[in-house]
């Protein structure tokens, strides 16, 4: 048995003397004085000493009994409801352990709140007692949840080495999928059980707005399962400040390494969201970004200082950061951001893979034509979609077959577009899908599947109808083309900018969204084949509304498709002739490529994206060099056997195939459910416990532990209210209850009703002793 105020305790259990004393005192002997009828009352006197006697032990007792529950009253005493159930048999310790990224925060004395904790638990294995056939099981909380020893095991000692190797994860705390192993253990009707969950409870370890399932089911309540006793460290009361990284987002989402001219690579520019937690004050907070390569290799670093304003909670900062040197093409980068350490430094950097490439390569599927010169036609009225779209890619050429320094341009007949010829090209333009047969629709979905990007286009002229029908089932597309194309007059203005479909912060034209409005008020559409309504939002719209480019992620998960509703002819729109045409274009490739790539980063708690092919990955060690033997994770591909596990903690990782090649970068990032240090009230954490076993077995355990830190369990302010310790209720109402026959016997020693029997004597004993 335990007790919440043990020194209150130990007070009133001395108390219990003072009746005692009372009772001696009042029993001094008094010199006797002779009186003529003394003799009667010693007469009756002998006769009920023996009856005064029991009434004064009783009225002694029922004192010292009063005093010793008002003493428990006080003491606040953990019987069954307070963790252990009082039994001489085994018993069954399981320990939920806190050891998710808010954890980590960092109190006032260096220590974290994982170390108390850990501290505490080691604590309550070390009163188990191994003889008596205690067992105990321990599992760690961070995201997924882990059996460290489970089901429980008798040697004690075993689990606490297991404990000591228990480390802090980047995953906020999954308590559901803990409680669901110890409800497996009940079920199985384990005695004595008692759960110990084991954290500070701040907001980012546990969000009481979601109740938890109760540890009993209905049938196991039904067959007589044991009950469970529920035991929690108190919430911590110091809140924390943490800044933390929400996210990076890549403005330019591919970086084109040095080229063979000799190119200088261009910055990236990337833009990173912050978010500050524990307190409201005005305060300043430093950005560092910076870029690594697969291997290693780290750039120079750009800064940047944020000052916050009282009362603001997020922030963002744009830089653009230089690539490290000695950047392979298509060997991947990671841009990193970090900020300065606070009191929760495990989510102070975050980082995002974003691709590189050497040269862009772009096919552009269409019949090769031939002039009576063997060259193409000189003239722009004499200009096929094909033609217009190579203009747009390589637009700073020399030649009309153009093979520029950043994009090289393949023209590819439709016939040949066969089995895997575009998995080498980023981005597959078709302006003639009237022309592609079944295999070059499936050599179009492979292309797509591996992560690129296929632009499509009605054809110009008049063609069959049953292209788009293809075009549809090939890419799964979530909606449907018109049945024949309609006009659109030369009244139409211009365009309305609609975000792009993905990812709210990264539309696909965010480099020239401000030009964007200007730029397309000369451009006029006279036709158009759009998608039925209702169609998801356009990534472009005309003035009216029509939707004139659709962006749409492939069905994996991974590739974009692109569909620009208007042909690049002449006939169709001015566009291909407008200075928009280009970015459109340009921005579709670089920005629409590293969109196609898929996720390439994952929160902490999940499982990571790995690259299709990985066999395996190495962690990246972002001081400057790839580990060597260490952090090696066994990838089984997708689509060939059991599903990777999830990975707990942040880092970079780069995955490669059997052959040892790198098939890219991924990242595991902090997760920022985990991040928020605010602290919670212990009455709203304990009516949340409660809904596990029932508010009447769920109370605090207390750390009397002299080296105990300030953070976590330690600076908790004490619950209010009788809720967490449900005995109190019962010892006051004893107290109550004996203090009623307390009075009682009081009355009945004091006679203060006089006994016809023996009225003088009742007169004598009320107004003083005889000697006897």
């Amino acid at each position: 048995m335990t007790f919440l105020n043990p020194q209150l305790l130990a007070v009133g259990l001395a108390a219990i003397a003072a009746p005692i004393l009372i009772h001696i005192l009042m029993r001094r002997r008094r010199r006797p004085v002779p009186w003529a009828a003394m003799r009667f009352l010693l007469d009756a006197y002998r006769r009920q000493r023996r009856r005064t006697r029991l009434e004064q032990l009783l009225l002694l007792a029922s004192r010292c009994v009063l005093v010793a529950l008002i003493a428990l009253a006080f003491g606040r005493p953990l019987l069954g409801a307070g963790g252990w159930l009082e039994t001489q048999g085994p018993r069954t310790l399981v320990i939920v352990l806190d050891n998710s990224l808010t954890a980590g925060v960092v109190g006032q004395g260096g220590a974290t709140d994982f170390e108390g904790l850990k501290a505490t638990a080691e604590s309550l294995l070390k009163d188990l007692s191994p003889a008596r056939g205690d067992r105990a099981g321990l599992i760690a909380a961070a995201g997924p949840a882990e059996n460290i020893v489970f089901p429980p095991s008798a040697d004690i000692a075993g689990v606490i080495q297991s404990l000591q190797r228990v480390t802090p994860a980047d995953s906020a705390a999954d308590w559901t999928g803990a409680v669901a192993m110890v409800r497996e253990l009940q079920q199985q009707g384990a005695p004595a059980l008692r759960l110990a969950m084991l954290s500070g409870w701040r907001q980012g370890s546990a969000d009481t707005a979601k109740p938890l399932p109760p540890l009993a089911t209905p049938e196991a309540a039904r067959d007589g399962a044991a009950p469970i006793a529920v035991q929690a460290t108190r919430p911590a009361a110091r809140p924390a400040v943490n800044v933390m990284i929400e996210s990076i987002v890549p403005l330019s989402s591919v970086v084109l390494a040095p080229g063979a001219g000799g190119r200088d690579p261009a910055p990236a520019l990337a833009r990173a969201r912050l978010r500050r937690f524990g307190t409201d004050a005005t305060g300043e907070t430093r950005v560092t970004m910076s870029m690594s390569s697969a291997s290693g290799a780290m750039g120079p670093s750009q800064h940047a200082t944020i000052t916050w304003a009282p009362g603001q909670e997020t922030a963002v900062v744009s830089l653009a950061v230089p690539p490290p040197q000695g950047l392979a093409g298509d060997s991947g980068a990671a841009l990193i951001a970090s900020l300065d350490p606070d009191d929760l430094p495990a989510d102070d950097r975050a980082v995002l893979p974003i691709p590189t490439r050497g040269q862009l390569r772009a096919a552009i599927v269409s019949p090769r034509r031939v002039t009576p010169g063997g060259i193409r036609p000189a003239g722009p009225d004499q200009y096929e979609p094909a033609d217009w779209l190579t203009l747009a890619v390589s637009p700073s050429a020399s030649a009309f077959d153009r093979r520029d320094d950043e994009v090289v341009v393949d023209l590819i007949d439709p016939q040949a577009a066969t089995g895997e010829v575009f998995l080498t090209h980023d981005i597959v333009f078709v302006p003639r899908p009237d022309l592609i047969d079944a295999r070059g629709w499936e050599a179009l979905r492979a292309s797509l599947d591996a992560g690129g990007v296929v632009f499509v286009t009605p054809p110009p002229g008049a063609a069959s109808q049953a292209w788009h029908g293809r075009f549809r089932d090939a890419f799964a597309l979530p909606w449907t083309l018109d049945e024949e194309p309609r006009g659109s007059g030369p009244e139409v203005q211009g365009w309305a900018v609609a975000p792009g479909v993905g990812e709210a912060e990264q539309p696909l034209f965010a480099l020239v969204g401000p030009e964007l409005a200007e730029l397309a008020k000369p451009v006029r559409v006279f036709r158009v084949w759009p998608p039925k309504a209702p169609a998801p939002r356009p990534a472009l719209a005309l003035a009216d509304g029509t939707p004139l480019m659709m962006i749409t992620t492939g069905p994996t998960g991974r590739g974009l498709v692109a569909y620009l509703s208007t042909a690049p002819d002449l006939a169709w729109t001015n566009l291909p002739a407008m200075p928009l045409m280009v970015p459109l274009i340009q921005e579709t490739i670089r920005q629409g490529l590293g969109r196609a790539q898929g996720p390439a980063w994952a929160s902490a708690g999940q499982t990571p994206p790995w690259p299709q092919g990985s066999a395996s990955a190495r962690k990246v060690d972002l001081s400057g060099g790839t580990t060597a033997g260490e952090g090696v994770i066994e990838i089984i591909g997708r689509g060939e056997g059991p599903t990777p596990r999830a990975e707990r903690s942040a880092g970079l990782w780069r995955a490669v195939d059997a052959s040892g090649r790198t098939r890219g970068l991924v990242a595991v990032n902090p997760d920022p459910a985990g991040s928020n240090t605010g602290v919670q009230s212990p009455d709203a954490v304990m009516a949340w416990l409660g809904a596990l076993a029932g508010p009447t077995r769920a109370s605090w355990i207390e750390d009397t532990r002299a080296d105990a830190p300030e953070s976590g369990v330690s600076d908790a302010v004490p619950p209010t209210g009788s809720r967490d310790t449900p005995w109190d209720a019962y010892l006051w109402a004893a107290v109550a209850s004996l203090l009623l026959i307390e009075m009682a016997i009081a009355r009945r020693v004091s006679h203060a009703s006089l006994d016809a029997a023996a009225p003088g004597l009742s007169g004598a004993v009320a107004h003083g002793r005889a000697a006897p």
